[in-house]
This record gives C-alpha cells, sequence and structure tokens, in this order.
C-alpha cells in the first residue's frame, strides 16, 4: 500500500505543528486574498523541516510545487544535525510560476537516527530573495 507520511504539505496554518522554521520570517503565507492557497515562504539561507519516519530499503518518492526567485536543496538528513544522507537542488531555474519537482531515493542501512526532510533556501546576498514550496508529498511503499 503507497501511503503518503508528510502531515499537512498543504500548511494549512490550522495544523502547522508537523512543521518547523528556522526563523520566524519564514513560514505559511497565503496566496492572496481570495485564493485560499497557503504555502511555505523560505527566505534565503532559513530552512522548514519535517520528522519522517521511514526503515530501511524504502524507497520514497517526493514531488512538490515550487516557485520563487531562489533556488533550494531539499534533502533527508539526522534530524537535530547537520548530517545530510541525500540532497537534491530545486526551483534552479528560479521561475515565478509554481512548477512541479519529483524526486525518488531509498534509505540506505548507513542512514542512522531519526530522520528529516528538510527544505533549505539558497544563498543569496539579498535575504529577500526566497522560494515557495506547496503540495509536499512523501509516497512510501507500506
Amino acid at each position: 500500500m503507497i501511503t503518503n507520511i508528510i502531515y499537512d504539505g498543504d500548511f494549512n496554518p490550522g495544523q502547522l505543528n508537523s512543521w518547523s522554521f528556522s526563523d520566524s520570517a519564514a513560514g505559511v503565507q497565503n496566496e492572496s486574498e481570495t485564493v485560499e492557497n497557503y504555502f511555505a515562504h523560505i527566505n534565503a539561507t532559513e530552512s522548514a523541516w519535517q520528522q519522517i519516519g521511514m526503515s530501511t530499503g524504502q524507497q520514497g518518492l517526493l514531488t512538490f510545487k515550487c516557485r520563487g526567485q531562489n533556488s533550494g536543496t531539499v534533502s533527508v538528513m539526522m534530524l537535530n544535525t547537520n548530517t545530510t544522507y541525500w540532497q537534491q537542488t530545486f526551483n534552479s531555474g528560479m521561475s515565478s510560476d509554481w512548477t512541479t519537482e519529483s524526486f525518488s531515493f531509498t534509505i540506505d542501512p548507513s542512514w542512522t537516527g531519526p530522520l528529516m526532510l528538510h527544505f533549505q533556501a539558497a544563498y543569496n546576498t539579498d535575504m529577500t530573495d526566497a522560494v515557495d514550496i506547496d503540495d509536499v508529498r512523501l509516497l512510501v511503499n507500506e
């Protein structure tokens, strides 16, 4: 059975206790006053993350939408450390339109400790350059 293991990948403000943000300036925003599309807005050098429960050998298919004047990296890391096991760049074209990214990875036996899915905006001298993410899904075979 395939299951999405991300909680609140749509960034509903009433359910955000699953996500952590590195800075109070980063966080959830609304598309506009009339459109109820919440998303995570991540400023340059800031990040958002969520703990994930995956086992050795389990494969994940990660999909999400992104846009912004900045690129970013998405990683699987050991929770609360800088130990990175898997990493990919996203929003390389720095599109202002929502685009969908898709990546797959398999949990290696060497990946120890509790894991987290970590989104990081790239370093940029203009700290207002941000990347937005939305509709985050991590599908695994249970």
